[in-house]
């Protein structure tokens, strides 16, 4: 999760979640990987709901987190997880949005 909300990849899956689940009278089950099968298809319609109230506030409507350290140098990186009714969970991070990098080519064009 990153801020604003709308760039975020969590945001990102969620429209498609959200899409898929426009569309759920057309399937019974999904398959996704990691050697689950056929799960019913109102998992989705959890799925969209558990993501939908991460994004409404991510640090403070999960369910826990904990903290990681790296042994990379020993930094540390909080992870924040929310249940999925009856399944399992999402887990994610809360990151601050990188400025993003305009090449110098680019940057000449517009002197």
């Amino acid at each position: 999760v990153s801020y604003p909300l709308e760039e975020c990849s969590l945001y990102k899956f969620r429209e498609r979640v959200k899409y898929v689940v426009s569309r759920i009278d057309e399937y019974d089950y999904i398959f996704p990987m990691h050697f689950m099968v056929n799960l019913e298809a109102c998992l989705m319609e959890d799925l969209l709901d558990t993501l939908n109230t991460i994004l409404e506030d991510p640090e403070h409507n999960c369910d826990f987190s904990r903290v990681d350290i790296s042994g990379n140098g020993g930094e540390s990186r909080t992870r924040y997880y929310k249940y999925i009714m009856g399944f399992s969970c999402v887990a994610y991070e809360i990151k601050d949005k990188e400025p993003e990098v305009t090449p110098a080519a680019l940057r000449a064009l517009h002197k």
